[in-house]
């Protein structure tokens, strides 16, 4: 069975962070929470998140098309971290995504809209940063 359109953006994604030397295992199937003390870190998880439909062909930054569906994803990347360097990391990752703003090609356009630095354990230095994501992508009718 083919790949959706989403489940293309997805592995485009892990593609991206994979290729990102710091980042030492992208995750994106849904698990617990976490047990940094034995993961190897970085670690990227990437979460799925709500789906709108663009119904106005002049919405902005992509409207809809005849014959296909285009939505708006929000998709967050969570970066497990043991060291406080997360303004570099921030910036490493935005890097590569901007550059690879049409996801290989599968989504009409992605763009940053929020990140957050968290301290999760400051006895053991574990810090979370937080991307989140609006992914433009369109399908033909029907087809997700």
């Amino acid at each position: 069975m083919a790949e959706s359109v989403r489940e293309e953006i997805i592995t485009e994604l892990e593609n991206t962070l994979t290729n990102i030397s710091n980042i030492k295992q992208v995750i994106t199937k849904k698990s617990a929470v976490p047990e940094l003390d034995n993961m190897d870190l970085p670690s990227a998880f990437i979460v799925i998140g709500p789906a709108d439909k663009i119904l106005s062909p002049n919405a902005e930054p992509v409207g809809s098309t005849i014959g296909k569906e285009t939505w708006k994803w929000l998709v967050s990347i969570i970066i497990y971290m043991k060291y406080d360097d997360a303004e570099a990391m921030l910036k490493i990752i935005s890097d590569a995504l901007f550059i690879n703003y049409k996801l290989g090609g599968h989504a009409a356009f992605s763009e940053r809209v929020g990140d957050e630095i968290l301290m999760i354990d400051p006895t053991d230095d574990y810090n979370a940063l937080i991307l989140d994501y609006n992914i433009y992508y369109r399908n033909t009718l029907g087809n997700l």
